[in-house]
């Protein structure tokens, strides 16, 4: 039976041929309504939906109830959540058992298939996090990492992630100008300098963050990057930052109307304020997430101007990894320098095919393994830190991360 049949057959009482068109044209959750009503043991129409003078027997109304019913249908039976959509079809989704992988790749596959007869294009994107240190990015495939501003859009359908801290893809860079004013250079992941070095056996930035804290790309590099389209660069000197410390500070917002504290209590972002905030993704959406979950600040934590002063010459540069943590602190750290703690990385595993297309094309992929030398610096690394009597056991699972267990 042809597709468009099936369909027809699922709307009873409407003519085939205007499910055609609907369904043809993909407009928005009415063509939803058709492809989701095909998806055999994850989506059945129920027949209330369907028959003619039922108060639910709109196909818009149909569509909405079946895209509820498919994100419960994806949470339960696959591990699934629906991230983002377009034209009411998904268009991220996160994986979150990988047991049940292989089976979600067949109801993609499905998916695709179905979508294909009627000739829609719709990229389909499935995303897993992934624990570990900052290393385990080679786990993804190439331009899949996210950003922090996905990361927080995330959140709002994504309870589970609120509660754990992630790796992101962003590259922050801090540049000391001839005229001894600080720039922070915010890039995205192309032209992220500590994943680029991530994994090279000269001027490697693990190491470098690890021993340092700092890692110190070339000078033409880290100009290349300032100046990379992507790129949004902030003088310090603009931002309202709070905090003593004497190699961070942080500017405050305030999540009921996103004001930045300062010396004179909170105020409106100014433009590089507003220009950093968007960039990492405090939409007032996400801030209003966090007003929600009853925190009345959250932060963004940089490195002090006069630290990065006191730590390069003019034309220098530092740059550090960063951190969106969880919703117990809330916070964004742009210079981490502990890429050896486990945490989340979340992408499209690599090798999986259960993506249409990589989400960025110019990022070349990471290295699959680790060698030797760099595991030994995160033995040496968590051993610094770790008590005596927890060592042993942290250890046996660092060893079994990177399969090294003899």
């Amino acid at each position: 039976m042809k597709l468009i049949d099936r369909v027809a057959r699922d709307y009873r009482g409407i003519d085939g041929g205007a499910v055609e068109e609907y369904v043809i044209a993909a407009d928005g959750m009415q063509a939803a309504g058709g492809i989701y009503g095909l998806f055999g043991e994850a989506i059945v129409f129920q027949s209330r939906f369907m028959h003619p003078g039922s108060d639910d027997g709109s196909l818009y109304e149909a569509s909405a109830r079946c895209q509820r019913d498919l994100a419960k249908v994806l949470r339960k039976k696959y591990g699934a959540t629906i991230l983002r959509q377009r034209m009411g079809l998904p268009a991220e989704v996160l994986l979150r058992n990988p047991k049940k992988r292989e089976r979600f790749h067949s109801l993609v596959t499905d998916l695709g298939e179905m979508m294909a007869q009627v000739g829609i294009d719709h990229p389909f994107t499935v995303l897993e996090d992934i624990t570990g240190t900052l290393l385990d990015y080679n786990k993804l495939g190439p331009g899949t990492f996210c950003h922090v501003d996905e990361l927080t859009q995330h959140r709002l359908v994504d309870k589970g992630s609120r509660g754990s801290m992630f790796y992101t893809a962003d590259g922050h860079g801090y540049l000391r100008r001839e005229n001894d004013n600080v720039e922070w250079i915010i890039t995205r992941q192309p032209e992220n300098l500590v994943l680029r070095h991530l994994y090279g056996p000269e001027n490697n930035s693990f190491g470098q963050l690890i021993q340092t804290h700092n890692f110190r790309p070339a000078v033409e590099e880290a100009e290349a990057a300032r100046n990379a389209a992507s790129s949004v660069v902030i003088p310090l000197k603009n931002l309202r930052l709070s905090g003593d410390g004497a190699e961070y500070r942080s500017l405050v917002i305030r999540t009921a109307d996103g004001y930045i504290a300062t010396a004179d209590g909170f105020q409106e972002a100014n433009e590089d304020e507003h220009r950093a905030i968007d960039r990492l993704g405090f939409t007032p959406e996400y801030l209003q997430l966090l007003r929600d979950s009853n925190i009345k600040e959250t932060r963004i934590l940089v490195l002090h101007p006069d630290y990065v002063r006191e730590n390069t010459q003019r034309g220098q540069s530092l740059w550090r990894a960063s951190l969106l943590g969880n919703f117990d602190s809330s916070s964004f750290s742009a210079g981490g320098y502990d890429v050896y703690s486990h945490d989340r990385l979340r992408g499209v595993r690599q090798g999986e095919a259960l993506s249409a297309a990589p989400k960025i094309s110019d990022v070349p992929p990471a290295p699959s393994e680790i060698n030797e030398e760099q595991f030994q610096a995160i033995l040496t690394a968590n051993r610094n830190i770790t008590s005596p009597q927890d060592w042993p056991k942290l250890e046996a699972e660092l060893r079994k991360s990177y399969g090294r267990l003899s």
